[in-house]
């Protein structure tokens, strides 16, 4: 079986979202993604695949449109946009090392184009105080996270937050729904571990004797968030391992259709203020298929301190307390700290990281 023309694919969507130039644009995109595919690290997370290519460069239409769509656009213009476009949807599940290579990917692609990242004054206002409600510092790269969260909702219907235990997964969400609580914008939560239950208990089933169809906890769930007003925002969580047996029943959920069939016939439909989001330590064993539908973002150990987490830690214990704590930790903790991470793992039953 021959392989899709990518390029020509790109180059008609480009001229079917209004692009002057796609012929010259669809090539660069298409070339960066061959290149990132080549060049980057191999991550369980990455999808260099087509699907991922048309997601961006249908974001690349809807920035043209907010840019108001004319028909004299230069294209150097042009190419801010789909460049605004890739980096929106790539740069937050990269890895620490593999921003810095793609962030020079483009640049060589690219030459010339300068593009910043978008800013988000009041968010990030909102996203400092919650940060100050919580006892937490406000660390640069976890408001950059916070901020590229709130930018794969507003595009993806799924969203997954990969890291280790530890990294703040469940954070950068308490922080993002109570930025948004602060922007007068409401956010329903449903929160549950799809792996602590059997697959008719999730997503429901049928009696056999009586024909009576019983919910499930996610399909409950579903029926909930769609009944919630349009400018009321809804997340249903799904903490835990990604596992093909529960995960494939979403695949209609998580593309374009955005329609959760259920195994009576039933049909419920999402609105755009309606988001899937998984918290997972890696898509092991997640298909190709499941990681292509969905925005990443990726948590890494490079972007805690330690001394942040310390810190936050003294800061809600009592105050008469909090100097000899820290002075114990200084003696103390961090030596310790730096001989366990000495140790080989074999020694620990359990995997051992900074945080």
């Amino acid at each position: 079986m021959s392989a899709p023309d990518n390029t020509l694919i790109a180059e008609v969507i480009l001229f079917a979202e209004g692009y002057r130039h796609a012929k010259v644009i669809s090539s660069k995109v298409v070339e960066l993604f061959t290149l990132s595919r080549q060049l980057l690290s191999r991550q369980q997370h990455y999808d260099w695949g087509l699907r991922a290519l048309k997601t961006i460069l249908l974001i690349s239409g809807k920035l043209f449109a907010l840019h108001g769509n004319r028909k004299d656009s230069s294209e150097k213009e042009e190419m801010e946009l789909v460049i605004k476009a890739v980096r929106l949807n790539t740069l937050a599940k990269l890895t620490f090392d593999d921003t810095k290579r793609f962030e020079d990917l483009i640049m060589d692609i690219f030459p010339g184009i300068v593009v910043s990242d978008a800013i988000y004054k009041d968010l990030e206002e909102a996203i400092e105080a919650s940060l100050t409600e919580m006892k937490l510092d406000p660390l640069p790269s976890q408001i950059k996270k916070v901020v590229q969260l709130n930018e794969n909702l507003s595009q993806r219907m799924g969203c997954v937050i990969v890291g280790p235990s530890g990294s703040g997964k469940s954070t950068l969400l308490r922080i993002l729904r109570s930025a948004l609580a602060k922007l007068k914008q409401e956010v329903v939560v449903h929160t549950m571990n799809p792996k602590a239950m059997p697959r008719q208990q999730l997503l429901g089933h049928m009696d056999l004797d009586t024909r009576e169809w019983f919910d499930g906890v996610l399909t409950a769930s579903a029926r909930q968030v769609v009944k919630e007003p349009p400018e009321v925002r809804s997340w249903i969580i799904c903490d835990g391992d990604i596992d093909p047996e529960w995960v494939e029943s979403l695949n209609t959920v998580l593309d374009d259709n955005r329609l959760l069939t259920m195994p009576s016939g039933e049909r419920i439909r999402f609105g755009p203020n309606v988001n899937f989001i998984f918290e997972t330590n890696d898509l092991r064993f997640a298909s190709p298929a499941t990681v292509s539908r969905m925005g990443m973002i990726f948590l890494s150990e490079k972007d805690m301190q330690i001394s942040c987490l310390v810190k936050a830690w003294v800061d809600r214990q009592p105050e008469a307390l909090r100097p000899n704590l820290t002075s114990w930790l200084d003696q103390s903790f961090y030596k310790g700290l730096d001989w366990v991470l000495m140790q080989p793992p074999s020694m620990f039953v359990v995997q051992t990281t900074k945080v």
